[in-house]
């Protein structure tokens, strides 16, 4: 019997609908498996179909969420064991355990990754002092396993490193000050845990251009010469400091073996009637290839803290010379507003715009950092 055209037709279509019903099933499991592996890249177990829901592992650590090593040495890792607890009726398996950081490292050891129910394992926990910069560690360690209502687990990580100096204080907090004086804090650092003589070589601010008159700047005194040794390093903040909280990182340079580059928050407020956006050493980014006609074109916002004060800018000078500057003056809205246009979009540049501002009849200097992006990705 001959097999007619339109049959070969039917026979098509149903061949068709069949694959697009195989295409929809497997695009819903796929689907269900994303969404279940959306946080865990490990799959949680569920009970047997028909048994107890409750039958399922669960994960208890013994240090509970925070494990604090205290004061570790700064030559040679350090471990500790942290014991898991499975507090659940099924099997609790340990899948892995991922950290922020490669200072701090979790390791489950052969025959510790499936503990069974009412029982106990470990993993261990590995400080490494060498990529830890500065004295202090705090870091997070993942931990997956498959118990189903808690299939990740945080464990914070802390440790104070035996420092090979001291530094008094830790912080560096100018308080609260009033711009437009020259405010000074001294750091003293003490040799420590050292087997040769502390040298400090440069104290400096990272993204800090040499162009740039910083409204930050540090001087290394050398006190003592003899082990071990000290230093005064005097820290002054300058008029041109931007109005507002700020909070900053100097680095001391230095010749310790572990980690030579040693980290120091700085911190403080400078009061006045004003505050600029962005403030020093924020960059202001400039895009040359944006017309400066745009109505959304970012500027520079100069504004007062109190309706009735009133700002007006006395001079302002670029340099180097990179770019031009104009005050826009915008209806309805108070403060000052400076419009930034690079010279040239052949290359990326770098200025600064040195402002002396006048509010309520005193006078302010102030720093904005200009940067130019030669293209926009």
């Amino acid at each position: 019997m001959r097999i007619k055209k339109v049959q070969y037709i039917v026979f098509g279509i149903i061949f068709l609908c069949s694959l697009f019903v195989f295409w929809l099933v497997i695009k819903s499991q796929n689907q269900d498996l994303n969404d279940n592996n959306l946080e865990n890249p490990y799959n949680p177990s569920l009970p047997p179909i028909g048994s107890n829901p409750d039958n399922t592992a669960i994960i208890e650590l013994e240090t509970g969420s925070v494990l604090d090593f205290g004061t570790v040495p700064n030559d040679k890792e350090t471990t500790k064991k942290v014991k898991v607890f499975n507090r659940g009726k099924s099997v609790l398996s340990l899948k892995d355990i991922r950290t922020t950081c490669a200072c701090t490292i979790g390791t489950i050891p052969i025959g510790q990754n499936s503990i069974p129910p009412n029982g106990e394992g470990y993993f261990i926990v590995t400080i490494y002092p060498a990529r830890v910069a500065g004295f202090y560690s705090e870091k997070t360690l993942t931990i997956f396993s498959n118990d189903f209502k808690n299939p990740i687990t945080e464990l914070k990580v802390i440790a104070k490193i035996d420092p090979e100096f001291i530094c008094e204080p830790d912080v560096v907090d100018f308080g609260t000050f009033p711009k437009g004086n020259i405010i000074e804090q001294k750091l003293h650092i003490t040799q420590k845990s050292m087997n040769k003589p502390l040298e400090i070589n440069k104290v400096y601010e990272m993204d800090i251009q040499d162009i740039a008159d910083n409204d930050l700047t540090c001087e290394i005194i050398k006190t003592k010469t003899e082990e071990p040794v000290e230093y005064i390093i005097s820290m002054k903040i300058y008029p041109h400091v931007s109005p507002g909280e700020f909070d900053r990182k100097i680095f001391l340079s230095t010749n310790i073996d572990r980690f030579p580059e040693v980290p120091i928050k700085v911190k403080g407020i400078a009061t006045a009637p004003y505050k600029i956006n962005p403030p020093f050493p924020k960059p202001f980014i400039v895009f040359p290839q944006i017309s400066t006609e745009m109505s959304n074109l970012k500027k520079i916002e100069i504004t007062p803290q109190s309706e009735g004060d009133k700002i007006e800018i006395v001079s302002y000078e670029i340099i180097p010379d990179f770019f031009t500057a104009r005050e826009v003056s915008i209806s309805n809205t108070p403060g000052i507003k400076i419009e930034v246009v690079p010279k040239t979009s052949e290359k990326e540049s770098l200025a600064v715009l040195k402002l002396n501002i006048r509010v309520n009849d005193i006078e302010y200097q102030d720093h904005v950092l200009l940067k130019t992006l030669s293209s926009i990705h």
